[in-house]
């Protein structure tokens, strides 16, 4: 996986990975200040021999001795003998094991020292603790280390360090509350976004499309309140953003088809829903507004719209064509007649659509067509559901190929492009549509005047009679 796709995935969730840093920093920071504060107080003993505890003069063995015996204490400092005593000092509502969870005793290496920290909610508590733990335990090693009928004992615990009020706690530490709940959210948040990216497929932005099909994104055509309304939003909404959107897709277009042999190109989608006959449509009316000659063409003859959407009354069109029952002016309606958009519906619904569209008929009508108009519009059916696309993309220039943002899957919009490869077809580019699926029915905002066009008549000698 490339840096550019780890990039790609954390921009597509990025409110995914913002949300998890907040929620998991303002939760530390709820856990930080609301947790009750530990403050620690300490005390130092010296634990020394007595002058002839040991044998007179031997001031190494003392020390060893002394040693010894401080390890020792560390074990039993935290009895009830000792603690006890400090509960009753102090008066404390606490029993010998809770007291002895709060305090801890330990012997630096090499040293005759024990060092005592208390843990306690209250700062003054826990010094008032430590000093008679200190005090207790010393007068306990004078009972123990005194031999019976001695007077003295032979080890003394004198306090060389006493216990002062600690005046900030030990607990809870916020900078490191913050920074493990940053490191927390910032884990949870990539982790989700990658998990997310896994489960869910689908593609959501441009660089999505562009990753997923390996061709640009000529255009995303924006959502509009009325788009189930105004699907013709070219003719119906000229100064609208979603018109630009058609505009800058018909610019984009005329750079790759410019020059090239055949202008005619395929509109087609990975699946249905994509909204393939809406973008064809648009296209069309934005190419014949800017002066070329345009001829849009329905060939998806499993479900055609094309004709719909531009008021085109469905009399006879491609399939008619294509049973040699037509005439290729016969089939031929204008949009406007102030406007160079000629339509090709589908015609009368057929038996057999990919034996229709795979016929020599139809490419010997593209290569005309392409001859007679400056741009030719074919729209057909997903490629993944039927062979059309492909079949009559290969008598065409290339292919664009329509995918709804949050609906079409990265893996389809992959498959799509495989498949224009795989039959030497160019994939022209991918165009991100973001609009709601169209509802059945007439959907042009205005009617146009129609009238039949002769450009075609060449093909067969004859004139397109009226209707």
């Amino acid at each position: 996986m490339e840096l550019r796709h780890y990039i790609r995935v954390l921009r597509a969730h990025r409110l995914l990975v913002v949300t998890s840093l907040i929620a998991c920093l303002a939760a530390a920071a709820a856990l930080a200040w609301a947790a009750t504060p530990t403050y620690s107080a300490g005390t130092q003993l010296f634990i020394a021999a007595s002058p002839g505890a040991e044998d007179a003069g031997a001031s190494y063995q003392a020390s060893v001795f002394s040693q010894e015996r401080a390890l020792s204490y560390v074990h039993i400092i935290s009895s009830p003998v000792v603690l006890d005593a400090v509960i009753d000092e102090l008066d404390l509502p606490l029993t010998s094991a809770e007291l002895a969870g709060k305090m801890k005793a330990s012997v630096p290496t090499g040293t005759v020292l024990m060092d005592i920290t208390v843990d306690d909610s209250s700062p003054e508590r826990a010094a008032a603790i430590a000093a008679a733990v200190a005090k207790q335990f010393s007068a306990f090693v004078s009972r123990l280390e005194t031999p019976a009928g001695a007077g003295d004992s032979r080890v003394t615990a004198t306090v060389t360090r006493p216990a002062d009020v600690p005046t900030s706690p030990i607990s809870p530490r916020k900078p490191i509350y913050l920074a493990l709940g940053l490191l927390f959210g910032l884990v949870l948040g990539v982790g989700g976004a990658f998990a997310r990216e896994a489960l869910d497929r689908r593609v959501r932005t441009a660089d999505d499309a562009t990753w997923a099909s390996g061709a640009p994104v000529l255009a995303s055509v924006a959502e509009g309140a009325d788009s189930d309304a105004q699907p013709l939003v070219v003719a119906a909404e000229p100064t609208s953003s979603r018109a630009d959107g058609y505009r800058r897709l018909r610019a984009n277009v005329s750079a790759l088809v410019d020059g090239k042999q055949a202008p005619a190109f395929v509109v087609t989608s990975a699946v249905a829903g994509s909204g393939s006959a809406v973008v064809a449509a648009n296209l069309g009316v934005a190419f014949a507004e800017a002066g070329h000659r345009v001829l849009a063409i329905d060939a998806d003859l499993r479900s055609p719209a094309v004709a719909e959407l531009l008021d085109i009354p469905a009399i006879s069109g491609l399939a008619d064509l294509l049973h040699d029952d037509l005439s290729p002016a016969e089939v031929l309606e204008t949009w406007n007649e102030d406007v160079p958009l000629t339509v090709v519906g589908s015609g009368t619904a057929a038996d057999n659509p990919g034996e229709l569209l795979a016929s020599q008929r139809l490419a010997a009508f593209l290569a005309e067509a392409s001859k007679r108009f400056d741009v030719t519009i074919v729209n057909t059916p997903p490629l993944l559901e039927y062979s059309d696309a492909a079949v009559v993309a290969q008598a065409t220039s290339g292919a664009l190929v329509v995918a709804r943002s949050d609906s079409t899957r990265a893996e389809d919009l992959k498959a799509a492009a495989n498949t224009l490869h795989a039959v030497d077809v160019e994939l022209l580019g991918v165009v991100l549509n973001t609009a709601k699926g169209r509802r059945r029915g007439r959907g042009a905002a205005r009617r146009r005047d129609r009238a039949h066009v002769p450009q075609l008549a060449q093909l067969d000698g004859q004139r397109a009679p009226g209707r």
